[in-house]
């Protein structure tokens, strides 16, 4: 049987609770079924998980924006989008990837567009209840871009169909203790 190539993103700047939980995905996956590929920023993450070297991608890029109101902030944006971009490109046509897992809204919102378009499903990970207008937005965006929305708990399912995610697309899967 032929493995399914997966790839898990994570561009978050720290080794908190969601990379908690990438990390014993990548580390339990049935490695008969899938050939995980691993992408992301040099943290501590990276020394938890068990993939050889050619299964990693490391990126020097930090994805987060912060709260500037500074004019570069566009410029930014932009380059974060076309970083996504190559990474996905790289991951459809070097890598053979099927599937890209994001654990994060800030790599959901990078990477789910571009794994659609080069024909990879996309599966985004939400680990908090929010709301507001620049949640309604990013919500449909991604209910638009992703194959499916896996959320830790029924109130973060609840917040995103609230905001106007598809519901078939949001699903609950509770975090392990």
């Amino acid at each position: 049987m032929k493995k399914i190539n997966i790839a898990f993103v994570n561009i978050m700047d720290c080794y908190s609770g969601g990379e908690k939980v990438l990390e014993r995905i990548v580390n339990n996956i049935d490695r008969e079924k899938f050939h995980p590929i691993v992408v992301s920023r040099n943290t501590d993450f990276l020394n938890s998980i068990e993939v050889g070297h050619e299964q990693l991608i490391v990126i020097n890029r930090s994805f987060q924006l912060g709260l500037s109101r500074s004019p570069m902030i566009l410029f930014k944006l932009i380059a974060n989008f076309f970083q996504a971009f190559l990474i996905c490109f790289k991951l459809s046509m070097l890598h053979k990837v099927k599937v890209v897992h994001s654990n994060s809204l800030i790599s959901n919102v990078y990477f789910s567009l571009f794994s659609r378009m080069f024909g990879m499903k996309f599966i985004g990970y939400s680990h908090e209840v929010r709301y507001g207008l620049a949640y309604k937005v990013l919500h449909r965006y991604l209910s638009l871009t992703s194959s499916k929305i896996i959320t830790v708990s029924e109130a973060v399912r609840k917040s995103w169909i609230h905001n106007g995610a598809d519901e078939k697309k949001v699903i609950t899967i509770y975090n392990g203790l």
